[in-house]
């Protein structure tokens, strides 16, 4: 592998594990929000609400472990190169 491609993809890796930060810091913030919401929302809204939101975490948690398999495989190649 030629060193310009070596670098672009620890450029990436770079860029990805900030954003992978990002995504958990802000990620943390709304489950904190949620969960203070949950202990006083109630009746149908709420219900439909926490079926959207739990929905959302299952997603989230999906992107995430996609996130991690990219950058294992950025490394693999890096480190290998």
């Amino acid at each position: 592998m030629d060193n310009s491609l070596k670098n672009a993809l620890l450029s990436y890796e770079t860029a990805l594990n900030q954003h992978l930060l990002v995504l958990k810091e802000e990620f943390e913030m709304l489950e904190t929000a949620w969960r203070s919401l949950n202990d006083v929302y109630e009746g149908s809204a709420a219900e439909d609400f926490k079926e959207v939101w739990t929905k959302t975490m299952a997603d989230f948690e999906d992107s995430v472990g996609k996130i991690e398999t990219i950058l294992y495989f950025i490394r693999e190649i890096t480190e290998n190169a």
